[in-house]
């Protein structure tokens, strides 16, 4: 009797350890919607890509993203920035080398938008003159 109680015991402990010792399950990647990036691109670009549209815009990721489900287009800057990704690439591929002297020209997110999500369309005011004294007295 304690031979069979013995060996039920090491049998579900064997199983036991056995499952403990399978490797993990890999999660799932996210889910992706890519339109204009490359479908293929490493997760660790396409973070830093949208980190870099972060700076530049002076946004979040809930500002073009629906917070936990990225791939939503449930929120209409999204597609907005969609568009002028497809914008400042055309820009850089085609439109710009056609400028002779440039050089290499090329724009991104910050040349228009500089850290705000909303990009000037005009300069801003002139800085004051500064005050000076005629030393004239009254």
């Amino acid at each position: 009797m304690i031979s069979r109680l013995a060996l039920s015991a090491a049998a579900i402990a064997l199983a036991g350890s056995v499952a403990f010792a399978q490797p993990a399950a890999t999660p799932p990647p996210p889910e992706r919607n890519l339109q204009v990036l490359p479908r293929d691109i490493a997760q660790r670009d396409l973070i830093n890509i949208m980190q870099s549209f972060n700076r530049a815009l002076g946004v979040e990721c809930s500002y073009c993203h629906v917070a936990g489900n990225f791939a939503s287009d449930a929120n209409g800057h999204k597609n907005i920035a969609r568009g002028m990704l497809r914008l400042t690439q055309r820009l850089n591929r085609e439109l710009l080398p056609e400028i002779q002297g440039l050089g290499e020209p090329r724009v991104s997110c910050f040349t228009c938008h500089r850290g705000e999500a909303q990009p000037a369309t005009a300069p801003g005011a002139p800085p004051a003159a500064p005050h000076t004294h005629s030393g004239e007295r009254g």
